[in-house]
């Protein structure tokens, strides 16, 4: 009977292992698989007039690009991770229009997932897009100033060698995970902060160059080898950008 009973708690561990296991691969491809070219969303598209700065912190990358801007979802936004996103838009009548994402919209109650909110101050592409809501379906599509440029990093002003935020740039598709290589030679995760940066861990001295690795949605690593931020013992008083070497593939 003793020997039974192991045999039935071992195998309780195996079945629970088993579905652990099974759970979490599929956790992750239901996040980052929607987010393919070819799957197609759907929604209502609505627009705003934008005050200040969009949540993800991107407007003048917007500006200098001359790309057109929007919001999405609390749900598809994902804390960050959709920011940066350059999305196809298709209205009902097939005529479409391309936005990068810059902002979140912060009421849940207003936008389920699949919805659009377009900045209307310097959208030009179609009046269709504008006004009440209207059916939209849209996919996520390489971003255009990828493919004659690298990432860059943006330094959060307030950075110095002791505390420092950063975020990427340019990426060809949505940054999943930004990485440090530590003094033993190992990546670690950098944490994300919902405003589209990433903090660097607080005991991290950052007085020499940096080797940082960027993951994209799509499971793509590049790294970026010895790159110097620029940092100093001063807190630095405004935000600026560092020009990277690497970009994903398309």
């Amino acid at each position: 009977k003793d020997t039974d009973s192991k045999l039935v708690n071992v195998c309780k561990a195996l079945s629970a292992y088993g579905t652990a296991a099974k759970n979490v691969p599929a956790q992750q491809q239901t996040s980052n698989e929607r987010w393919m070219s070819d799957s197609i969303h759907s929604g209502e598209v609505t627009s705003y007039s934008l005050t200040g700065a969009g949540c993800a912190n991107l407007d003048d990358f917007a500006e200098y690009n001359n790309y057109e801007t929007c919001a999405l979802s609390v749900a598809d936004y994902e804390g960050s991770k959709m920011a940066g996103a350059y999305l196809e838009l298709t209205d009902n009548s097939g005529n479409k229009a391309y936005v990068l994402v810059t902002d979140c919209c912060g009421d849940a109650n207003e936008m389920k997932a699949g919805d659009i909110d377009i900045e209307e101050n310097r959208f030009t592409q179609g009046s269709s897009f504008i006004g009440s809501r209207s059916p939209v379906t849209w996919r996520v599509m390489p971003l255009p100033s990828a493919d004659d440029s690298n990432i860059s990093y943006q330094i959060k002003n307030g950075s110095s060698i002791y505390w420092c935020q950063i975020q990427v740039r340019n990426h060809r598709y949505p940054v999943e995970k930004l990485e440090y290589k530590t003094s033993s030679g190992d990546f670690t995760a950098l944490e994300r902060q919902d405003y589209n940066y990433f903090q660097f861990p607080d005991n991290v001295n950052l007085s020499g160059k940096v080797t940082l690795r960027i993951t994209d949605i799509y499971g793509e690593s590049v790294t970026e080898e010895n790159i110097d931020l620029g940092l100093s013992t001063t807190e630095t008083a405004d935000p600026y950008n560092v020009s990277g070497t690497v970009q994903f593939t398309k």
